[in-house]
């Protein structure tokens, strides 16, 4: 069996502040090569943030794409990939339970297309586990509200950093 018949599973968890309050993300993707230099992928993201007087931001992201993958002689540009993809992402901000103005949550959402090129870097010459790193961005193109009795406003554009650890099989 050749190694790009292979499928990988990647993904990662950070954690920043103290117990109670901070900065939680996590990601999850799968791939799954369909030839030599192309490959299906499907992954997701969530990102929480709670402030010390219980304001809380939480976001979540579906991505699901094609990407191309260069092999070559010079190290610098082997494993080296462009994606297409489409996107789902969808940010809800609650304000403190003190603020008398509260009117309830704000939903920011994005429903598009995006592209990101990026490098993948194995660990061992087997190539089974790998990091990965790259930048993306998506634009908001389908103009899909969600079903929400609040303040709903797309995003023009949505950044995508990509740092993910992850093996083969």
């Amino acid at each position: 069996m050749e190694f790009y018949k292979k499928n990988a599973v990647k993904g990662t968890v950070f954690y920043l502040g103290p117990v109670m309050y901070g900065i939680c993300q996590g990601s999850a993707g799968y791939e799954r090569s369909i030839s030599k230099h192309n490959v299906l992928e499907i992954s997701g993201n969530y990102f929480r943030m709670r402030g010390s007087e219980d304001e809380k931001l939480e976001a979540f992201c579906i991505i699901s794409g094609y990407k191309y993958v260069f092999y070559s002689d010079r190290k610098i540009f082997n494993n080296t990939w462009y994606s297409g993809y489409l996107a789902y992402f969808k940010m809800t901000a609650y304000a403190s339970p003190d603020y008398e103005y509260d009117d309830g949550p704000v939903i920011l959402y994005l429903n598009g297309l995006g592209c990101a090129i990026g490098r993948k870097m194995y660990f061992t010459k087997r190539k089974n586990w790998f990091v990965e790193i790259g930048l993306g961005i998506a634009f908001n193109i389908f103009n899909i509200k969600p079903d929400s009795p609040y303040d709903c406003e797309p995003l023009p554009l949505l950044p995508r950093p990509i740092l993910q650890i992850g093996g083969r099989f």
